[in-house]
């Protein structure tokens, strides 16, 4: 699973990535269909988007909206 922080649900800049990958770390399982994560716990790395964020809390500290794509098995779910 991939989490993506933009700055806007459509057209906004991605700010931050965060992978939890299968065989790596913050892997996510699930149970029927639910699934819980930390977000922020898998491998971050800095978004396409202007400035440098490696951390969730930076994030929140500067943006007062955000909005999170998730991407499972290479399927990406909308910004919401």
């Amino acid at each position: 699973m991939s989490f993506a922080f933009y700055s806007a649900d459509a057209g906004g800049d991605q700010i931050l990535v965060d992978d939890h990958l299968a065989g790596g770390t913050g892997a996510v399982t699930a149970s029927n269909g639910l699934f819980n994560v930390s977000l922020g716990g898998g491998i971050t790395r800095d978004g396409s988007g202007p400035g440098k964020y490696t951390s969730l809390s930076n994030v929140f500290r500067d943006y007062g909206d955000v909005w999170m794509e998730i991407t499972v098995g290479g399927e990406a779910l909308p910004p919401a």
